[in-house]
């Protein structure tokens, strides 16, 4: 294979987070999304018109490459056709518990940047919720007679964060840059707190799950691409069958992780906490082996 050419692939995988539409001078309005593979696991997809429906939690079949950006999970999108939705609530949350991240004593973030990966998905603890407002005056775009209705990025007045904690200890203002964000924010232009309603951040009847990716041009700067809610169900979340998009790799969906997160309580490690005792055997199990 000579360079500069590179081989087409099939892959198939679940859409869990779509980013805000970006201005790209020769592509155009694009989206970027995050793809669940069982065979890869997180992979990170593009350019995607933003135009185009690219629904969270429905099926898709693609053909890949890889293309000009070098991070390990990013692919160009040649193609594509979309399945069946996931609606069940208990599938969902078995996929999303199947996905968070244990990266051991190490936060998340610095965890993947020491592997120079560029996804994960964590459950937060939340902290306050701060939202900021940009000072700069929105850009007009000559593609706005087209497709005025698609309003990327850099055209928003609004971008907003999220305080959370890692179960590490660490704390972290994350930008909320997943698509349906920005659409909420276009949508109430006047009622912008609503979107902090409709997240159900801080409901502590909700679980969630934050799925994050970094920037291309900044290795060390992560976003939200999706924030993840479901009501949190009564006598436990029995789903109504096994989505088999979940791996058998113990290391899936990721190239490689730890075997639990280790909560960090005034800087010390809480190794033994109900979160970890299934994994520590018993005294008796203990006498026995000798």
């Amino acid at each position: 294979m000579g360079l500069g050419v590179f081989r087409v692939m099939k892959a198939t995988g679940i859409i869990m987070g779509v980013g805000a539409p970006n201005e790209s001078k020769t592509l155009g309005k694009t989206m970027c999304a995050i793809v669940l593979t069982r065979e890869m696991g997180f992979i990170r997809v593009y350019p995607i018109p933003a135009e185009n429906r690219f629904p969270v939690w429905s099926e898709v079949n693609m053909e890949i490459e890889k293309g000009s950006d070098s991070r390990h999970e990013s692919f160009k999108l040649i193609s594509f056709s979309l399945g069946a939705s996931i609606d069940d609530a208990g599938a969902k949350r078995e996929i999303l518990d199947s996905c968070v991240i244990k990266s051991g004593m190490d936060d998340p973030m610095v965890y993947q940047n020491k592997l120079r990966r560029s996804i994960f998905l964590v459950k937060p603890t939340w902290g306050d919720v701060e939202v900021t407002l940009s000072q700069k005056v929105p850009k007009v775009s000559p593609d706005d007679e087209e497709c005025g209705w698609i309003v990327t990025q850099g055209r928003h007045w609004m971008k907003p964060y999220v305080k959370w904690v890692s179960d590490q200890g660490s704390k972290h203002s994350s930008h909320l840059g997943g698509r349906e964000i920005y659409e909420g924010i276009r949508n109430n232009p006047h009622q912008p707190w609503n979107l902090m309603n409709n997240l159900q951040v801080m409901n502590p009847d909700f679980e969630h799950w934050m799925l994050m990716g970094n920037t291309k041009k900044d290795r060390n700067v992560w976003l939200c691409v999706h924030l993840h809610r479901l009501k949190k169900s009564v006598g436990g979340s029995i789903p109504l069958f096994s989505h088999p998009i979940i791996g058998s790799n113990s290391a899936w969906p990721y190239s490689e992780q730890k075997d639990s997160n280790v909560e960090i309580v005034d800087g010390h490690p809480t190794l033994f906490t109900m979160k970890n005792m299934t994994s520590i055997p018993s005294l008796g199990s203990i006498m026995q082996a000798k």
